[in-house]
């Protein structure tokens, strides 16, 4: 319920230093003061005091309490932060106090959505917080930085603006087309002013559409003939053994995933079993997986044996995978090479590494063509717009009524061209949360995490 005080644990589960509990709601001060030996609560005053139980007298813990007054927090309610030390049992503890004496668990997203809906934030803002938690790579994390401080909603208000003035000059033309003033009001001009408009629009949509690609954490894929490498390529790049390796071809039965850090994307690296005609149905099956963990790949790193002559094996996985973006790998180049170099030179996607995963060369060349390929030193720079792709599926829209709208005043339908601005700046408004639905929050906000 809106009115209700609402508890929820600010910090991932586990041990550690710190975990935080944030309060938010009318009573938030009055349990604190129930739960606690806190005497006074001031604005943004931190208070270290001791949790204790209301009934038994027990000390539960010493901590940290900063308290923020409405309106002049995250949620524009009263609102106070409980540091506790870093213990999951300590964090339950309190919890279920809190619960005990007047709080609810709050849903995920609650707090962001109480920002929200009273104006702390728009709909843009609230979105970004989820994918800065998200976020997948440095690059995306900063894009959604600058939309969470507003940068997104700036640009939008000022389409906004201009797309209200344009409205404006439109149903004057419309209402008084014989008023003839020094700066009378033209269609051409209208026209050209919306076409300016649309143009604004879809710039942000194509920086969105350039930069999506770093939203989520990359994945790449290890793919070959069997016993070209590929487990120990992946050891080696992970700098442990992850997976168990053995002469004998085809030992690899299912795929096996990691977590690299590539300079600042996380990326999900996958060792699959080698490409092959099956023998048996278990090895089947886990080629089926190899494939299909293929195709939800960002990128494959081709790995071929450099010491063994190219035969009809290796030349079905060079044409299968022909169309990917792939990095070919000869591995095994501490043994004499048997491959033409200038011929894979032509096949390739992307790069061509020499690598050897006994003696680790070439590794480092390979991790650094992954994180180029993730994380290229070109990124481009675009305006901060959208962070989501419900944003922005809306600008489209907004930008195709604005083509609409050009069109009609081309051929003389005024009427029809106004009611398409208005469809524009309402699309536009949904997009800030200016106007909404309370199904499309729900959808919203059950994406975040709790404590959020």
């Amino acid at each position: 319920m809106k009115g209700d005080t609402i508890a929820a644990p600010a910090t991932p589960p586990g041990r550690g230093a710190v975990s935080v509990i944030k309060i938010s709601g009318a009573e938030s001060f009055s349990l604190v003061h129930k739960i606690s030996d806190v005497k006074h609560l001031e604005h943004r005053r931190a208070i270290l005091c001791r949790i204790i139980h209301p009934e038994t007298k027990d000390v539960v813990d010493q901590a940290l309490v900063l308290p923020f007054k409405a309106p002049h927090s995250q949620t524009g309610e009263d609102l106070v932060e409980i540091h506790l030390h870093g213990n999951p049992f300590l964090v339950n503890m309190v919890l279920r106090l809190l619960f005990e004496h007047g709080a609810r668990p709050a849903m995920p997203g609650e707090f962001t959505r109480r920002a929200f809906e009273n104006g702390k934030i728009d709909l843009l803002q609230a979105e970004s917080v989820a994918e800065i938690v998200a976020a997948g790579s440095e690059v995306w994390l900063r894009h959604s930085a600058r939309a969470l401080v507003g940068e997104g909603s700036e640009i939008l208000k000022e389409i906004r603006e201009k797309l209200l003035q344009a409205a404006v000059r439109l149903e004057t033309y419309i209402e008084f087309p014989e008023e003839e003033e020094p700066a009378a009001i033209t269609v051409s001009e209208i026209r050209s002013s919306i076409l300016s408009l649309k143009s604004l629009v879809e710039r942000a949509v194509q920086g969105y559409r350039l930069l999506s690609r770093y939203r989520s954490e990359g994945k790449v894929v290890l793919t070959g003939p069997p016993n070209a490498g590929k487990s120990s390529l992946l050891n080696a790049l992970v700098g442990f053994e992850r997976v168990v390796t053995s002469p004998e071809a085809g030992t690899t039965r299912d795929y096996v995933e990691v977590l690299l850090d590539a300079g600042g994307a996380m990326i999900t690296a996958v060792d699959t079993p080698g490409l092959r005609e099956p023998e048996t149905p278990v090895e089947m099956r886990g080629i089926d997986l190899a494939r299909r963990v293929l195709n939800e790949s960002h990128l494959l790193v081709l790995v071929l044996d450099a010491s063994k002559e190219p035969g009809e094996e290796e030349k079905r996985v060079l044409d299968e995978t022909e169309t990917r973006d792939r990095i070919i790998v000869l591995n095994k180049c501490d043994l004499p090479l048997r491959w033409d170099e200038k011929e894979l030179e032509n096949r390739k996607r992307y790069k061509l590494v020499r690598t050897s995963a006994i003696t680790g060369e070439g590794v480092g060349l390979l991790r650094k063509a992954i994180e180029e390929f993730f994380l290229p030193s070109d990124v481009p720079d675009v305006d901060v717009a959208f962070v989501r792709e419900r944003q922005c599926a809306l600008a489209e829209k907004a930008a195709e009524a604005l083509k609409k709208a050009a069109e009609h005043l081309n051929s003389g339908f005024a009427d029809l061209a106004a009611a398409e601005l208005r469809e524009a700046m309402r699309l536009l408004e949904e997009i800030t949360g200016e106007i909404s639905t309370e199904e499309v929050l729900n959808t919203i906000f059950a994406t975040f995490c709790i404590g959020k």
